[in-house]
């Protein structure tokens, strides 16, 4: 597919640039499943994190990106080319979920940021419950990203990243119990943020989860 030889390309013309400038280091790949529908679940402080996780994921990752974001001028064919999946972020608005659950029924791999968007001060902040909704209707793995060092590189304000050691960690894959309840898709992000947190350095508490 077009798409995928654009995402290869992207993928291979960045390695340079995280590897020399950012010094990207990469931890658990022995913990990705080769195949099959997997959810990524990952803390979410700069605008380089997707391109960390995607280049730091040997699998190609469906990335929920705001449909603002999208649009921006002259970059949409960019995020389309990537096989991005645009989404409003308003509950009531079910297409970007709908595309999700289409990429994980394919086996392919999707990535989800739960705060719904960066935070800006490189702390975690509340987390959305929709992301617990693509496990928990697919019974999927999740595995947890946890990115360090990506807020110094290019925090909130910044448009140049600066030379940082940045560090990307994938858990162990783990499943969700069954339930779209309320207080149990609340407690299922819970535990995606729970693993989360424990690869992080230094470790940082468990966001709370929100609407």
């Amino acid at each position: 597919m077009v798409s995928d030889r654009f995402y290869a390309t992207v993928r291979a013309l960045s390695l340079p640039f995280l590897q020399a400038w950012i010094r990207l280091h990469v931890h658990g790949l022995e913990n990705l499943p080769a195949q099959g529908a997997l959810l990524m679940v990952a803390n979410h402080t700069s605008y380089l994190d997707p391109a960390l996780l995607g280049r730091a994921s040997p699998r190609k990752v469906h990335f929920f990106i705001k449909r603002s974001v999208w649009r921006q001028r002259g970059m949409t064919w960019f995020f389309r080319g990537m096989d991005s999946i645009p989404t409003s972020g308003d509950p009531a608005d079910t297409s970007g979920l709908r595309v999700g659950l289409r990429h994980l029924a394919a086996g392919s791999v999707v990535g989800v940021f739960p705060e719904g968007g960066r935070t800006t001060d490189g702390k975690p902040g509340p987390a959305k419950t929709g992301v617990a909704l693509l496990a928990a209707r697919t019974g999927c793995p999740v595995v947890a990203v946890g990115i360090t060092g990506a807020f110094l590189s290019l925090p909130t304000g910044s448009m140049i990243p600066r030379p940082r050691r940045v560090d990307v960690r994938f858990g162990e894959p783990f499943t969700l119990a069954p339930g779209r309840g309320r207080e149990e898709l609340e407690a299922a992000v819970m535990l995606m943020q729970r693993q989360v947190a424990a690869l992080l350095e230094p470790p940082l508490q468990s966001w709370s989860a929100g609407s």
